[in-house]
């Protein structure tokens, strides 16, 4: 007997994006559910599966201009705390974790963070030492250009 196949993944429309319902996990893998955080990656790194990849800046900050359809409201779900982006009619959306993100450019390298903050790559960079993300936190969500492309940050993809 063969194990089954893993169910397909369904995206979640927002505006004109669609968006994984899970965070990455490791390379090529998706997390099982929303809540959980799933790996910190550096940017440059497209650890998305097969169909899908990193979100573009213009995709990514997608989720700021659509307010007008979607709220964000920090949440906690199932123990996670994070921002759930949905629509105030349908009540679809994503919840984003506050997975933190790792510090690699101080020692001991170890997350920081974690349950407060959440921080989203997207492909896009400023700089040469810079990438753009996204950051999430209580009070909503925000552009950030200034960060080390080496911090470890969560990565939501986006169906290619």
């Amino acid at each position: 007997m063969y194990p089954a196949p893993p169910e397909p993944v369904v995206p979640v429309r927002i505006g004109e994006v669609d968006w994984a319902p899970c965070n990455v996990a490791e390379a090529g893998a998706f997390t099982d559910t929303p809540e959980e955080f799933g790996g910190l990656f550096p940017w440059g790194v497209d650890p998305c599966p097969e169909g899908w990849r990193v979100p573009t800046e213009e995709e990514l900050f997608s989720l700021l201009s659509t307010r007008d359809q979607y709220e964000e409201v920090w949440v906690t779900r199932d123990g996670v705390a994070g921002l759930a982006v949905r629509s105030a009619v349908a009540g679809d959306g994503i919840f984003l974790p506050a997975a933190g993100f790792l510090r690699t450019t101080a020692e001991p390298v170890e997350p920081s963070s974690v349950g407060e903050r959440g921080y989203y790559w997207s492909t896009s960079s400023n700089l040469d030492t810079s990438g753009v993300n996204l950051q999430i936190g209580p009070i909503g969500a925000t552009k950030s250009m200034g960060n080390s492309r080496k911090f470890g940050y969560s990565i939501r993809c986006v169906k290619k």
